[in-house]
């Protein structure tokens, strides 16, 4: 769930706010109608959960050929 705060009333209500994201909504924090900023709860991140999911190349730091900046092939 997401929830839309005029900025002027975010000062007095943080709490109450804090408490909500901890129950799983979202706030944005609007001002005349555009967003400016989001409160949302944090995900942990598991250490190496992915870990081997990513390679690089042996050439991955080596120059590019000319063909490829010159847009040949």
């Amino acid at each position: 769930m997401t929830m839309k705060v005029e900025l002027n009333e975010g000062d007095s209500a943080l709490k109450q706010f804090i408490s909500q994201v901890h129950d799983g909504t979202e706030i944005v924090f609007v001002e005349n109608g555009p967003p400016v900023a989001m409160l949302s709860q944090i995900t942990p991140r598991i250490p190496g959960l992915n870990r081997g999911s990513a390679i690089v190349s042996d050439d991955f730091d080596e120059e590019l050929p000319d063909e490829f900046w010159l847009g040949e092939k």
